[in-house]
Protein backbone atom coordinates (compact mmCIF):
# COMPACT_ATOMS: atom_id res chain seq x y z
CA UNK A 1 0.00 0.00 0.00
CA UNK A 2 3.03 2.25 -0.40
CA UNK A 3 3.20 2.85 3.34
CA UNK A 4 -0.45 3.73 3.81
CA UNK A 5 -2.12 1.66 6.54
CA UNK A 6 -5.50 0.38 5.34
CA UNK A 7 -7.42 1.30 8.47
CA UNK A 8 -5.93 4.80 8.55
CA UNK A 9 -6.65 5.32 4.84
CA UNK A 10 -10.24 4.20 5.16
CA UNK A 11 -10.94 6.22 8.29
CA UNK A 12 -9.04 9.52 8.12
CA UNK A 13 -9.37 12.80 6.28
CA UNK A 14 -7.78 16.21 6.49
CA UNK A 15 -9.73 18.75 8.54
CA UNK A 16 -12.53 20.38 6.56
CA UNK A 17 -13.19 24.08 6.93
CA UNK A 18 -16.77 24.15 5.73
CA UNK A 19 -19.32 24.71 8.51
CA UNK A 20 -23.07 24.23 8.28
CA UNK A 21 -25.29 26.73 10.06
CA UNK A 22 -26.65 25.57 13.44
CA UNK A 23 -30.18 26.01 12.13
CA UNK A 24 -29.58 23.16 9.64
CA UNK A 25 -28.82 20.60 12.34
CA UNK A 26 -31.30 18.11 13.72
CA UNK A 27 -31.15 15.09 16.02
CA UNK A 28 -32.08 12.65 13.24
CA UNK A 29 -29.49 13.99 10.80
CA UNK A 30 -25.75 13.72 10.55
CA UNK A 31 -22.97 15.89 9.11
CA UNK A 32 -20.81 14.23 6.46
CA UNK A 33 -17.56 15.78 5.31
CA UNK A 34 -15.03 14.89 2.67
CA UNK A 35 -12.44 16.18 0.25
CA UNK A 36 -11.67 15.77 -3.45
CA UNK A 37 -8.06 15.76 -4.61
CA UNK A 38 -8.38 17.35 -8.04
CA UNK A 39 -4.67 18.16 -8.32
CA UNK A 40 -3.40 14.59 -8.73
CA UNK A 41 -4.90 14.20 -12.21
CA UNK A 42 -5.35 17.94 -12.91
CA UNK A 43 -9.13 17.62 -12.88
CA UNK A 44 -11.14 20.64 -13.97
CA UNK A 45 -13.79 20.91 -11.24
CA UNK A 46 -15.78 23.61 -13.06
CA UNK A 47 -19.44 22.64 -12.85
CA UNK A 48 -18.71 19.63 -10.62
CA UNK A 49 -21.16 18.53 -7.95
CA UNK A 50 -21.24 16.15 -5.00
CA UNK A 51 -24.30 14.37 -3.68
CA UNK A 52 -24.84 11.73 -1.01
CA UNK A 53 -27.90 9.48 -1.19
CA UNK A 54 -29.23 11.95 -3.75
CA UNK A 55 -28.88 14.98 -1.48
CA UNK A 56 -26.62 17.77 -2.87
CA UNK A 57 -23.58 18.74 -0.80
CA UNK A 58 -21.93 22.14 -0.46
CA UNK A 59 -18.72 21.95 -2.52
CA UNK A 60 -15.96 24.51 -1.89
CA UNK A 61 -13.42 25.61 -4.53
CA UNK A 62 -10.65 23.71 -2.70
CA UNK A 63 -12.54 20.41 -3.13
CA UNK A 64 -13.87 20.12 0.40
CA UNK A 65 -17.55 19.32 0.78
CA UNK A 66 -20.04 19.08 3.60
CA UNK A 67 -23.62 17.93 3.81
CA UNK A 68 -26.32 17.55 6.43
CA UNK A 69 -28.50 14.56 5.66
CA UNK A 70 -30.73 11.99 7.35
CA UNK A 71 -29.02 9.24 9.31
CA UNK A 72 -28.77 6.10 7.18
CA UNK A 73 -27.13 2.69 7.34
CA UNK A 74 -25.38 3.34 4.01
CA UNK A 75 -24.16 6.46 2.22
CA UNK A 76 -23.63 6.45 -1.55
CA UNK A 77 -21.55 9.35 -2.76
CA UNK A 78 -21.62 10.60 -6.35
CA UNK A 79 -19.16 13.10 -7.80
CA UNK A 80 -19.86 14.25 -11.34
CA UNK A 81 -19.12 17.07 -13.71
CA UNK A 82 -18.04 17.82 -17.28
CA UNK A 83 -14.33 17.64 -16.39
CA UNK A 84 -14.23 14.23 -14.72
CA UNK A 85 -15.42 10.66 -15.01
CA UNK A 86 -18.32 10.07 -12.64
CA UNK A 87 -17.29 8.74 -9.23
CA UNK A 88 -19.59 6.49 -7.23
CA UNK A 89 -18.57 5.08 -3.84
CA UNK A 90 -20.62 3.54 -1.04
CA UNK A 91 -19.84 3.47 2.68
CA UNK A 92 -21.43 2.09 5.81
CA UNK A 93 -22.23 4.67 8.45
CA UNK A 94 -20.12 3.02 11.14
CA UNK A 95 -16.92 2.99 9.10
CA UNK A 96 -17.11 6.78 8.57
CA UNK A 97 -17.74 7.86 12.15
CA UNK A 98 -15.11 10.23 13.54
CA UNK A 99 -15.17 10.93 17.27
CA UNK A 100 -13.07 14.08 16.98
CA UNK A 101 -15.60 15.97 14.88
CA UNK A 102 -18.73 14.04 15.86
CA UNK A 103 -19.45 13.64 12.15
CA UNK A 104 -18.90 11.24 9.28
CA UNK A 105 -15.64 11.61 7.34
CA UNK A 106 -15.15 10.23 3.85
CA UNK A 107 -11.53 9.44 2.92
CA UNK A 108 -9.99 11.65 0.23
CA UNK A 109 -11.07 10.73 -3.30
CA UNK A 110 -9.08 11.58 -6.42
CA UNK A 111 -11.16 11.43 -9.61
CA UNK A 112 -9.99 10.86 -13.17
CA UNK A 113 -9.94 13.84 -15.51
CA UNK A 114 -12.10 13.52 -18.59
CA UNK A 115 -9.95 14.32 -21.62
CA UNK A 116 -9.95 13.61 -25.33
CA UNK A 117 -8.64 10.11 -25.94
CA UNK A 118 -9.69 8.73 -22.54
CA UNK A 119 -12.36 6.10 -21.93
CA UNK A 120 -13.59 4.20 -18.87
CA UNK A 121 -14.09 0.43 -18.92
CA UNK A 122 -15.81 -1.78 -16.33
CA UNK A 123 -15.14 -5.50 -15.81
CA UNK A 124 -17.10 -7.97 -13.69
CA UNK A 125 -16.46 -11.67 -13.10
CA UNK A 126 -18.51 -14.85 -13.42
CA UNK A 127 -22.18 -14.23 -14.15
CA UNK A 128 -25.29 -16.40 -14.50
CA UNK A 129 -28.95 -16.36 -13.37
CA UNK A 130 -30.21 -19.93 -13.56
CA UNK A 131 -30.21 -22.89 -11.22
CA UNK A 132 -30.90 -21.57 -7.65
CA UNK A 133 -32.18 -18.22 -8.91
CA UNK A 134 -35.21 -20.02 -10.33
CA UNK A 135 -35.27 -23.10 -8.11
CA UNK A 136 -33.75 -22.23 -4.71
CA UNK A 137 -34.90 -25.39 -2.96
CA UNK A 138 -37.60 -26.28 -0.48
CA UNK A 139 -38.71 -23.48 1.78
CA UNK A 140 -36.58 -20.81 0.07
CA UNK A 141 -37.74 -17.85 -1.98
CA UNK A 142 -36.60 -17.69 -5.58
CA UNK A 143 -35.01 -14.47 -6.79
CA UNK A 144 -36.32 -14.93 -10.33
CA UNK A 145 -39.85 -15.95 -11.25
CA UNK A 146 -41.11 -16.80 -14.70
CA UNK A 147 -44.16 -14.59 -14.23
CA UNK A 148 -42.09 -11.44 -13.64
CA UNK A 149 -38.81 -12.45 -15.15
CA UNK A 150 -37.72 -9.10 -16.59
CA UNK A 151 -38.49 -7.25 -13.36
CA UNK A 152 -36.72 -9.85 -11.24
CA UNK A 153 -33.63 -10.00 -13.45
CA UNK A 154 -33.38 -6.21 -13.55
CA UNK A 155 -33.43 -6.15 -9.74
CA UNK A 156 -30.35 -8.38 -9.57
CA UNK A 157 -28.23 -5.76 -11.36
CA UNK A 158 -29.69 -2.66 -9.73
CA UNK A 159 -27.34 -2.27 -6.71
CA UNK A 160 -24.25 -2.11 -8.95
CA UNK A 161 -25.71 -0.17 -11.86
CA UNK A 162 -24.57 3.25 -10.59
CA UNK A 163 -21.00 1.98 -10.88
CA UNK A 164 -21.04 0.76 -14.47
CA UNK A 165 -23.80 2.71 -16.24
CA UNK A 166 -21.53 5.80 -16.60
CA UNK A 167 -18.70 3.68 -18.10
CA UNK A 168 -18.01 3.78 -21.83
CA UNK A 169 -18.01 -0.02 -21.93
CA UNK A 170 -19.10 -2.57 -19.31
CA UNK A 171 -18.29 -6.27 -19.48
CA UNK A 172 -18.89 -9.52 -17.56
CA UNK A 173 -18.06 -13.18 -18.08
CA UNK A 174 -21.33 -14.84 -19.07
CA UNK A 175 -20.78 -18.32 -17.68
CA UNK A 176 -24.00 -20.00 -18.72
CA UNK A 177 -26.00 -21.21 -21.68
CA UNK A 178 -29.10 -19.11 -22.35
CA UNK A 179 -32.24 -21.18 -22.94
CA UNK A 180 -35.88 -21.10 -21.81
CA UNK A 181 -36.23 -24.85 -21.45
CA UNK A 182 -33.82 -27.74 -21.05
CA UNK A 183 -31.63 -27.53 -24.17
CA UNK A 184 -31.18 -31.30 -24.51
CA UNK A 185 -27.98 -33.30 -24.78
CA UNK A 186 -24.83 -32.25 -22.92
CA UNK A 187 -21.26 -33.54 -22.68
CA UNK A 188 -20.33 -35.99 -19.95
CA UNK A 189 -19.67 -33.21 -17.43
CA UNK A 190 -20.33 -33.16 -13.70
CA UNK A 191 -21.96 -29.70 -13.68
CA UNK A 192 -24.00 -28.11 -16.46
CA UNK A 193 -26.59 -25.36 -16.22
CA UNK A 194 -28.53 -22.78 -18.18
CA UNK A 195 -30.17 -19.42 -17.51
CA UNK A 196 -33.27 -17.90 -19.16
CA UNK A 197 -32.78 -16.13 -22.48
CA UNK A 198 -34.31 -13.05 -20.84
CA UNK A 199 -30.96 -12.59 -19.12
CA UNK A 200 -29.59 -11.22 -22.41
CA UNK A 201 -32.12 -8.40 -22.40
CA UNK A 202 -31.51 -7.74 -18.71
CA UNK A 203 -27.78 -7.40 -19.39
CA UNK A 204 -28.51 -4.84 -22.08
CA UNK A 205 -31.00 -2.90 -19.96
CA UNK A 206 -28.60 -2.88 -17.03
CA UNK A 207 -25.86 -1.33 -19.17
CA UNK A 208 -23.64 -4.33 -19.94
CA UNK A 209 -22.27 -3.86 -23.45
CA UNK A 210 -20.13 -6.97 -23.94
CA UNK A 211 -19.77 -10.49 -22.53
CA UNK A 212 -17.02 -13.02 -22.97
CA UNK A 213 -18.14 -16.57 -23.76
CA UNK A 214 -14.66 -18.06 -23.53
CA UNK A 215 -15.43 -20.29 -20.55
CA UNK A 216 -16.16 -23.89 -19.55
CA UNK A 217 -19.97 -23.57 -19.48
CA UNK A 218 -20.55 -21.98 -22.90
CA UNK A 219 -20.74 -25.45 -24.49
CA UNK A 220 -22.71 -27.19 -21.72
CA UNK A 221 -25.46 -28.09 -24.18
CA UNK A 222 -23.38 -28.51 -27.30
CA UNK A 223 -24.13 -26.66 -30.52
CA UNK A 224 -27.82 -26.20 -29.73
CA UNK A 225 -27.06 -24.43 -26.46
CA UNK A 226 -24.38 -22.31 -28.08
CA UNK A 227 -26.72 -21.27 -30.90
CA UNK A 228 -29.44 -20.33 -28.40
CA UNK A 229 -26.98 -18.30 -26.33
CA UNK A 230 -25.47 -16.38 -29.22
CA UNK A 231 -28.91 -15.85 -30.74
CA UNK A 232 -30.27 -14.32 -27.52
CA UNK A 233 -27.25 -12.03 -27.16
CA UNK A 234 -27.47 -10.94 -30.79
CA UNK A 235 -31.19 -10.19 -30.43
CA UNK A 236 -30.45 -8.07 -27.35
CA UNK A 237 -27.53 -6.36 -29.13
CA UNK A 238 -24.98 -7.44 -26.54
CA UNK A 239 -21.55 -7.86 -28.11
CA UNK A 240 -19.67 -11.09 -27.41
CA UNK A 241 -16.60 -13.09 -28.36
CA UNK A 242 -14.75 -16.20 -27.27
CA UNK A 243 -17.09 -18.79 -28.81
CA UNK A 244 -18.41 -19.85 -32.18
CA UNK A 245 -19.76 -22.70 -34.26
CA UNK A 246 -16.23 -23.25 -35.63
CA UNK A 247 -12.76 -22.28 -34.50
CA UNK A 248 -12.63 -19.53 -37.11
CA UNK A 249 -15.74 -17.93 -35.60
CA UNK A 250 -14.57 -18.47 -32.01
CA UNK A 251 -11.21 -16.77 -32.47
CA UNK A 252 -12.67 -13.52 -33.82
CA UNK A 253 -12.36 -10.48 -31.56
CA UNK A 254 -15.26 -8.20 -30.77
CA UNK A 255 -13.97 -4.93 -32.16
CA UNK A 256 -15.29 -1.79 -30.49
CA UNK A 257 -13.91 1.61 -31.40
CA UNK A 258 -14.19 4.59 -29.05
CA UNK A 259 -12.38 7.53 -30.55
CA UNK A 260 -8.64 6.90 -30.52
CA UNK A 261 -9.12 3.71 -28.51
CA UNK A 262 -9.51 0.75 -30.87
CA UNK A 263 -10.47 -2.14 -28.60
CA UNK A 264 -10.28 -5.79 -29.61
CA UNK A 265 -12.02 -7.90 -26.97
CA UNK A 266 -10.84 -11.51 -26.89
CA UNK A 267 -12.16 -14.42 -24.81
CA UNK A 268 -10.43 -17.75 -24.12
CA UNK A 269 -10.89 -20.81 -21.92
CA UNK A 270 -7.72 -22.36 -20.52
CA UNK A 271 -8.38 -26.04 -21.22
CA UNK A 272 -10.21 -28.27 -23.69
CA UNK A 273 -11.56 -30.97 -21.35
CA UNK A 274 -11.10 -34.72 -21.56
CA UNK A 275 -14.73 -35.57 -22.25
CA UNK A 276 -16.11 -35.94 -25.78
CA UNK A 277 -17.12 -33.73 -27.40
CA UNK A 278 -14.84 -31.37 -25.52
CA UNK A 279 -15.66 -27.76 -24.71
CA UNK A 280 -13.54 -25.94 -27.30
CA UNK A 281 -14.30 -25.01 -30.88
CA UNK A 282 -12.72 -26.96 -33.69
CA UNK A 283 -12.68 -26.93 -37.51
CA UNK A 284 -16.12 -28.54 -37.69
CA UNK A 285 -17.58 -28.13 -34.19
CA UNK A 286 -18.61 -25.30 -31.93
CA UNK A 287 -17.40 -24.32 -28.50
CA UNK A 288 -15.29 -21.82 -26.62
CA UNK A 289 -11.98 -20.56 -27.94
CA UNK A 290 -9.09 -22.61 -26.55
CA UNK A 291 -6.51 -20.43 -24.79
CA UNK A 292 -3.41 -22.33 -25.87
CA UNK A 293 -0.09 -20.51 -26.17
CA UNK A 294 -0.34 -20.58 -29.96
CA UNK A 295 -3.94 -19.35 -30.09
CA UNK A 296 -3.33 -16.53 -27.62
CA UNK A 297 -0.15 -15.39 -29.35
CA UNK A 298 -1.74 -15.43 -32.80
CA UNK A 299 -4.91 -13.58 -31.77
CA UNK A 300 -3.24 -10.90 -29.67
CA UNK A 301 -0.39 -10.31 -32.06
CA UNK A 302 -2.77 -10.13 -35.01
CA UNK A 303 -4.92 -7.44 -33.39
CA UNK A 304 -1.91 -5.47 -32.13
CA UNK A 305 -0.35 -5.52 -35.61
CA UNK A 306 -3.43 -3.69 -36.90
CA UNK A 307 -2.91 -0.88 -34.41
CA UNK A 308 -5.59 -2.07 -32.02
CA UNK A 309 -5.62 -2.57 -28.24
CA UNK A 310 -6.20 -6.28 -27.50
CA UNK A 311 -7.99 -6.89 -24.18
CA UNK A 312 -7.88 -10.54 -23.26
CA UNK A 313 -10.12 -12.35 -20.81
CA UNK A 314 -8.88 -15.83 -19.92
CA UNK A 315 -11.04 -18.32 -18.03
CA UNK A 316 -8.56 -20.49 -16.19
CA UNK A 317 -7.11 -21.54 -12.86
CA UNK A 318 -8.00 -23.74 -9.90
CA UNK A 319 -11.33 -23.17 -8.22
CA UNK A 320 -11.18 -21.54 -4.76
CA UNK A 321 -7.39 -21.19 -4.88
CA UNK A 322 -5.50 -18.13 -3.62
CA UNK A 323 -3.00 -18.15 -6.46
CA UNK A 324 -3.20 -18.56 -10.24
CA UNK A 325 -1.68 -21.67 -11.76
CA UNK A 326 1.77 -21.52 -13.30
CA UNK A 327 0.47 -22.08 -16.81
CA UNK A 328 -2.23 -19.45 -16.24
CA UNK A 329 0.39 -16.88 -15.27
CA UNK A 330 2.49 -17.90 -18.24
CA UNK A 331 -0.36 -17.45 -20.71
CA UNK A 332 -1.51 -14.13 -19.33
CA UNK A 333 2.01 -12.77 -19.38
CA UNK A 334 2.38 -14.13 -22.91
CA UNK A 335 -0.61 -12.04 -23.96
CA UNK A 336 1.10 -8.93 -22.58
CA UNK A 337 4.34 -9.83 -24.33
CA UNK A 338 2.43 -10.14 -27.62
CA UNK A 339 0.86 -6.71 -27.21
CA UNK A 340 -2.26 -7.01 -25.03
CA UNK A 341 -3.25 -3.74 -23.37
CA UNK A 342 -4.51 -5.68 -20.34
CA UNK A 343 -5.68 -9.11 -19.21
CA UNK A 344 -8.57 -10.01 -16.90
CA UNK A 345 -9.15 -13.54 -15.65
CA UNK A 346 -11.89 -15.58 -13.96
CA UNK A 347 -12.97 -19.14 -13.11
CA UNK A 348 -11.65 -19.70 -9.54
CA UNK A 349 -14.83 -18.04 -8.13
CA UNK A 350 -12.62 -16.31 -5.57
CA UNK A 351 -10.39 -13.29 -5.92
CA UNK A 352 -6.69 -13.41 -6.65
CA UNK A 353 -4.08 -10.67 -6.91
CA UNK A 354 -3.26 -8.12 -9.58
CA UNK A 355 0.08 -7.65 -11.29
CA UNK A 356 1.68 -4.84 -13.21
CA UNK A 357 3.73 -6.80 -15.75
CA UNK A 358 5.89 -4.92 -18.22
CA UNK A 359 3.81 -1.86 -17.45
CA UNK A 360 0.51 -3.61 -18.28
CA UNK A 361 -2.33 -4.78 -16.05
CA UNK A 362 -3.10 -8.41 -15.26
CA UNK A 363 -6.05 -9.17 -12.96
CA UNK A 364 -5.66 -12.85 -12.10
CA UNK A 365 -9.19 -13.54 -10.86
CA UNK A 366 -12.02 -11.11 -10.23
CA UNK A 367 -14.15 -13.78 -8.55
CA UNK A 368 -17.91 -13.88 -8.99
CA UNK A 369 -20.10 -11.02 -10.15
CA UNK A 370 -23.54 -12.65 -10.09
CA UNK A 371 -23.47 -16.33 -9.24
CA UNK A 372 -25.53 -18.71 -7.08
CA UNK A 373 -22.73 -20.15 -4.95
CA UNK A 374 -23.10 -20.09 -1.18
CA UNK A 375 -19.53 -20.86 -0.11
CA UNK A 376 -18.30 -18.18 2.28
CA UNK A 377 -15.08 -17.68 0.33
CA UNK A 378 -17.03 -16.68 -2.79
CA UNK A 379 -19.03 -13.92 -1.08
CA UNK A 380 -16.43 -11.15 -1.30
CA UNK A 381 -15.24 -10.17 -4.73
CA UNK A 382 -14.34 -7.15 -6.81
CA UNK A 383 -15.12 -5.42 -10.04
CA UNK A 384 -12.56 -3.45 -11.95
CA UNK A 385 -12.64 -0.02 -13.53
CA UNK A 386 -9.94 0.70 -16.06
CA UNK A 387 -9.17 3.97 -17.81
CA UNK A 388 -7.47 3.91 -21.19
CA UNK A 389 -5.91 6.69 -23.19
CA UNK A 390 -4.92 6.17 -26.81
CA UNK A 391 -4.99 2.36 -26.52
CA UNK A 392 -3.05 2.24 -23.22
CA UNK A 393 -4.23 1.59 -19.66
CA UNK A 394 -3.44 4.59 -17.43
CA UNK A 395 -5.27 3.63 -14.22
CA UNK A 396 -7.11 0.67 -12.68
CA UNK A 397 -9.44 0.78 -9.68
CA UNK A 398 -10.53 -2.18 -7.56
CA UNK A 399 -14.17 -1.84 -6.43
CA UNK A 400 -14.92 -4.27 -3.57
CA UNK A 401 -18.27 -6.03 -3.82
CA UNK A 402 -20.23 -8.52 -1.76
CA UNK A 403 -22.34 -11.30 -3.25
CA UNK A 404 -25.48 -11.00 -1.11
CA UNK A 405 -28.38 -13.37 -1.86
CA UNK A 406 -26.55 -14.13 -5.11
CA UNK A 407 -26.66 -10.42 -6.08
CA UNK A 408 -23.64 -8.11 -6.37
CA UNK A 409 -23.77 -5.17 -3.96
CA UNK A 410 -21.07 -2.67 -2.93
CA UNK A 411 -18.96 -4.06 -0.08
CA UNK A 412 -18.68 -1.77 2.95
CA UNK A 413 -17.09 -1.91 6.40
CA UNK A 414 -15.47 -5.20 7.37
CA UNK A 415 -16.43 -6.86 4.06
CA UNK A 416 -14.58 -4.18 2.10
CA UNK A 417 -11.61 -4.32 4.45
CA UNK A 418 -11.36 -8.12 4.22
CA UNK A 419 -11.38 -8.00 0.41
CA UNK A 420 -8.79 -5.23 0.23
CA UNK A 421 -6.45 -6.90 2.70
CA UNK A 422 -6.58 -10.06 0.60
CA UNK A 423 -5.94 -8.23 -2.67
CA UNK A 424 -3.10 -6.15 -1.19
CA UNK A 425 -1.37 -9.24 0.19
CA UNK A 426 -1.75 -11.36 -2.96
CA UNK A 427 -0.69 -8.52 -5.26
CA UNK A 428 2.33 -7.64 -3.13
CA UNK A 429 3.71 -11.11 -3.91
CA UNK A 430 4.09 -9.81 -7.46
CA UNK A 431 5.47 -6.41 -6.45
CA UNK A 432 2.19 -4.66 -7.21
CA UNK A 433 0.98 -2.07 -4.71
CA UNK A 434 -1.99 0.25 -4.34
CA UNK A 435 -3.01 3.56 -2.93
CA UNK A 436 -6.51 4.41 -1.80
CA UNK A 437 -9.05 6.72 -3.39
CA UNK A 438 -11.92 6.79 -0.91
CA UNK A 439 -12.84 3.16 -0.35
CA UNK A 440 -11.34 1.87 -3.62
CA UNK A 441 -7.80 0.67 -4.34
CA UNK A 442 -5.97 2.27 -7.27
CA UNK A 443 -3.01 1.36 -9.47
CA UNK A 444 -1.58 4.01 -11.81
CA UNK A 445 0.54 3.32 -14.88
Amino acid sequence: MSGWGLKRVLMTLGAAALVLPASARAADTVVLRGSIDAARDRVDMTGASVSVNGVPAVLAPDGQYVIQLPVSEYYQLTIQGPGLFTVVQTFGGQELRDADCGCLKVPVIDPVARRNGRVELFFGGDTMAGRRYLDPGKGKRGLVTRAAIDRDLDALFRPMQPYFVPSDLASVNLETVLADEHPGASPNKLIVFYSPTALAGALKRAGIDYVTLGNNHTYDYLDKGLDLTEGALNAAEVAHSGSGDTIDAAKAAARIDMGSNKLSLLGFVGWAGYFKPNLVAGPDKGGAMHGSDANIAAAVDGEADEGRAPIMQLHTGTEYADEPTEFGVKRMRLAVEEGAAMVASHHPHVTQGLEVYRGKLIAYSMGNFMFDQNFIETMTSFTLKVWMENNKVIRAEVIPIQILDYRPVPAVGSMREALLRRIFALSARRDTFFRMSGGHAVVRF
